[in-house]
């Protein structure tokens, strides 16, 4: 049996990052592959895990409708090589595993010969709050179905007040899931890939959600080929987009260099990874249809803001 853990969270959350860490720190004879999904087409996710040596498939594309199928596939190809003993699937964030962990189920191939392990949700400690406000629902469903819940980014809170409070409410949601506060994604490669209580089933196998299935959040990606002038005022428009937007990441190209890009409206990280080629930004959210075009409007006259004073 090969043994499949799904790694959920909302976007920008760390998965990533805490699947890194968890790579790193195993060893070659584990025979460990992944799969990740990505929003864009030109996602960076995929080739950052690949840097830990492990087999990955990345699936791009993934805020349009076909991810679940195309996890499937994924996973099928790599269960029927026979050369992995657990395969990690990253979701793009957005996916809802329950559908997902149905279809496994429900997949001839599959169902004979993948068990669950653990589901690991990996939650922003720093984010938490206005997840908790705007995506009730969505982030109450992924932690709810967690085995084990990463509460990532602590760092960011400075006081022990505040990391107890996200905490005791994680707790709340879900009593029976492991908590395990991390910065930079930095976890117990144990409490990952360790065993579920004797007798115990992975959570999303059996999780039923009262509220019903959380909508599925929507997302485009802002494309240009036109260079930033200001990043600084660019990232001024990010931090104040109107609508219901969970998260913003992708690159920023601009005259001296390609930026990664990553946060919320009010927060932006400029983070270190390397990146190359042409601006693409995966804009996740709610309700994104009918302001898709303002979004985009308001990004593009913010690449060059000083254009109609130029002399």
């Amino acid at each position: 049996m090969v043994t499949v853990h799904i790694v959920i969270g909302l976007l920008g959350s760390g998965k990533t990052s805490t699947l890194l860490h968890v790579l790193h720190n195993s060893t070659r004879f584990e025979k460990l592959g992944v799969v990740v999904g990505e929003f864009a087409d030109e996602g960076y996710d995929g080739p950052s895990l690949c840097e830990a040596g492990y087999p990955v498939t990345m699936i791009s594309g993934m805020g349009r409708r076909e991810q679940i199928a195309s996890y499937l596939g994924a996973l099928r190809q790599m269960v029927e090589a026979g050369s992995f003993r657990r395969i990690f699937l990253e979701t793009s964030g957005a996916t809802e595993a329950t559908e997902l962990a149905e279809a496994l189920n429900r997949d001839a191939v599959l169902a004979e010969k993948v068990e669950f392990g653990k589901t690991v949700t990996v939650v922003s400690a720093a984010d938490y709050d206005h997840y908790m406000e705007h995506f009730p629902d969505q982030l109450t469903a992924q932690i709810g179905y967690a085995d084990l819940v990463v509460l990532n980014k602590i760092d960011k809170l400075k006081t022990l007040e505040a990391r107890e409070q996200v905490r005791d409410s994680v707790r709340a949601l879900n009593p029976d899931a492991e908590i395990e506060m991390a910065y930079m994604g930095q976890v117990s490669r144990l409490s990952v890939v360790g065993p579920l209580p004797e007798g115990k089933r992975s959570r999303l196998v059996t999780w039923t959600n009262e509220r019903g299935t959380p909508r599925e959040f929507e997302s485009f990606v802002y494309r240009t080929d036109e260079l930033c002038v200001d990043r600084v005022r660019f990232g001024h428009a990010l931090l104040n987009l109107s609508g219901r937007i969970a998260r913003f990441k992708g690159v920023l190209a601009c005259y001296d260099r390609a930026y990664a890009i990553n946060g919320v409206p009010g927060q932006l990280d400029w983070e270190n990874q390397q990146v190359e080629g042409p601006t693409r930004l995966a804009i996740i959210g709610l309700d994104l249809v009918e302001i898709e075009t303002d979004i985009k409007e308001a990004l593009d006259a913010q690449l060059n803001p000083y254009r109609d004073s130029d002399g």
